[in-house]
Order: C-alpha cells, then structure tokens, then sequence
C-alpha cells in the first residue's frame, strides 16, 4: 500500500490524515507586527472595584464558614425558593453589590457586580452544599 507522505494510524478503523493548516502567517509577519499602544488604566481601575467585591467575597464565605445558624437559615430559604429571603440574608452581611443569586439542590452562586458608568467588575462565587 502506498502512502503518499502519511502514514496512517493504526489504531482507527479508517486512516487518520495528518492536519494541515493552510490559514498560517509567515513568521517573519508574525514578527513584525505593529501593535497599537496599551492603555491600562481600565484594567488598573477593574482591579480596584474586584477588590472590594473580594472584600463582600471574604465576608460572605467567612459567614457561611463559621456560622452553621446562617448557612441553615439560606438552605432553608433556598429550599423553599423563596428567592427574595436568600437576597435579604445575603445583603444583612453587609454585601452591597450583590447582582443575582442562583441555587440548586446542590448549591449556590452569588453573583457580585460592581459597575460605574465606565467600568465594570463580576465575581461569581459558588459554593455547594
């Protein structure tokens, strides 16, 4: 059997054909780009606001970590989808960014939004239970 420059896979029913990619750059125009200049206040500005939503993360896990009355108090709510209990527990902790709020019978995502006219940050935090 001729090949023609493969050689085919023995472990497959029908032979396997090596990928080509025919959509490539040449490397000398890979290396020659021009790149517009980077601007990182957006990202420095993002960092910020994620950390204060770290800051409400840490509260809320420190919370649901020590205080098995809380935890039950939320399961309990969950349970009863009763969604707007879950939200009231969840901002008496001090969370002022809380967005949305997702569970299941396996767990629950808080989701955290801090947004300004310009910039916005999202921590999404899940947990399971």
């Amino acid at each position: 059997m001729k090949h023609y420059g493969y050689v085919p896979c023995t472990g497959c029913y029908f032979p396997c054909l090596p990928s080509y990619n025919y959509n490539f750059l040449p490397l000398y125009l890979v290396r020659n780009r021009n790149y517009p200049p980077v601007d990182p206040s957006k990202l420095e500005d993002s960092a910020k606001q994620c950390a204060i939503l770290l800051k409400e993360a840490e509260t809320l896990t420190n919370t649901f970590s020590s205080s098995s009355s809380f935890s039950q108090t939320i399961m309990e709510a969950a349970q009863k989808n009763d969604r707007e209990q879950v939200k009231k527990q969840l901002t008496s902790l001090g969370i002022n960014h809380l967005d949305e709020v997702h569970y299941t019978p396996d767990g629950i995502q808080v989701i955290l939004l801090h947004s300004t006219e310009k910039h916005n940050c999202t921590l999404t935090i899940a947990l399971h239970w």
